[in-house]
């Protein structure tokens, strides 16, 4: 019925092995989804578990309400992984990794439940779209990576800000959907 999502992916030129496919069975959109501006976010549900390994990994969320006040706003860095179109309209083969600063909201014209970043260096494009927007967190001893948005749109010659959806203003959807879900 649906597509499949691949993980593992570094590079896609290679065939050794590290990806994996899996079916999707079901697609859960914000029932408020309108555009890229507006709730621009799905979860998908997976034919089988997925198996980690030293290319599959969990992201962390912040699913309570506590650390989500703690950390939404404070976080002003971001590192940002995709696949979107480079220099001179080519698309890569290998994973992508940029920095992201966050800037007003004005800059990017999207409402509030959306962060706009930018880099004067680097830029995300076309096909970087839900792609995840990281930043490292300092839990405890140790440092781990939380997921704050999701690439949502990208300026039209992919030269400017771009805007990400904000997952912590999506995390009462998010927690319905899975519970609701995956009971």
């Amino acid at each position: 019925m649906y597509e499949f999502v691949r993980l593992g992916e570094y590079d896609s030129s290679r065939t050794d092995g590290q990806t994996r496919l899996y079916r999707v069975v079901s697609i859960y959109r914000h029932e408020n989804y309108i555009d890229f501006r507006n709730h621009d976010i799905a979860v998908l549900k997976l034919s089988r578990k997925v198996v980690y390994d030293a290319y599959i990994r969990p992201i962390c969320i912040f699913l309570n309400s506590g650390y989500q006040q703690l950390f939404a706003n404070s976080i002003q860095d971001f590192i940002l992984t995709g696949w979107g179109q480079m220099a001179h309209n080519k698309m890569p083969t290998t994973l992508q990794k940029m920095s992201l600063r966050r800037v007003s909201n004005e800059y990017c014209a999207v409402p509030g439940l959306n962060i706009c970043c930018w880099n004067p260096m680097q830029y995300a494009c076309f096909g970087d779209s839900g792609s995840p927007m990281v930043s490292p967190v300092k839990y405890g001893p140790s440092t781990m990576y939380v997921q704050f948005g999701v690439t949502s749109s990208v300026t039209g010659k992919c030269d400017g800000y771009s805007s990400y959806l904000d997952l912590t203003s999506h995390m009462p959807w998010l927690s319905q959907t899975l519970s609701r879900n995956w009971a």
